[in-house]
C-alpha cells in the first residue's frame, strides 16, 4: 500500500449534496492512520506575501515562518478544499513539495 501524498480537508456532504462528487464505496480507514497534527497555509495580505502559518491542528496555534524546513515544505494544506481544486491537484498529481 502506497503512503498518502497529502492530507486534506474536504465539504463532502455539500459535494455530495451538490452532486459534485459519487459514492462509490465505504473503505475501512488503514490501522494505524490519523490526522496530521501540523499543517500550513500561505500569509498573503491583499497581494503580499508575508510567508507560511505552520498551524497546529489540536491547539490552532499559527507560527509564521518566512521559509519552510524541508519537514515543512511537506505540510498539507490547511482548510477546506473544493472539489474542482482538488481534482485539479489529483490530476496533475500534485504534491505539498510543489507548493512553495
Amino acid at each position: 500500500m502506497r503512503k498518502e501524498l497529502f492530507f486534506i480537508m474536504l465539504p463532502l456532504k455539500y459535494a455530495l449534496k451538490r452532486r459534485l462528487v459519487t459514492k462509490v464505496d465505504a473503505l475501512p480507514i488503514p490501522e494505524g492512520s490519523e490526522c496530521p497534527r501540523y499543517y500550513r497555509d500561505e500569509h498573503v495580505v491583499g497581494t503580499i506575501f508575508f510567508g507560511w502559518h505552520i498551524v497546529d491542528s489540536e491547539t490552532m496555534h499559527r507560527r509564521l515562518v518566512t521559509s519552510l524546513s524541508n519537514e515543512e515544505a511537506m505540510l498539507s494544506p490547511w482548510g477546506m478544499i473544493s472539489v474542482p481544486d482538488i481534482a485539479d491537484r489529483i490530476e496533475s498529481n500534485w504534491t505539498p513539495m510543489e507548493w512553495t
